[in-house]
């Protein structure tokens, strides 16, 4: 579990993990390369 701000330094992360749409897989761009998210649920 991550908290809000706790990818700080990856604001995209942040982003997608407490605003972005659920069940639907992102795209994030870091600078370790692309990455897919996809958010099942938020407590």
């Amino acid at each position: 579990m991550v908290d809000k701000g706790q990818m700080g330094l990856y604001l995209p992360f942040d982003k997608v993990c407490f605003t972005g749409e659920l069940i639907t897989p992102h795209l994030v761009k870091t600078k370790f390369g692309w990455h897919v998210i996809k958010v099942l649920y938020r407590t």
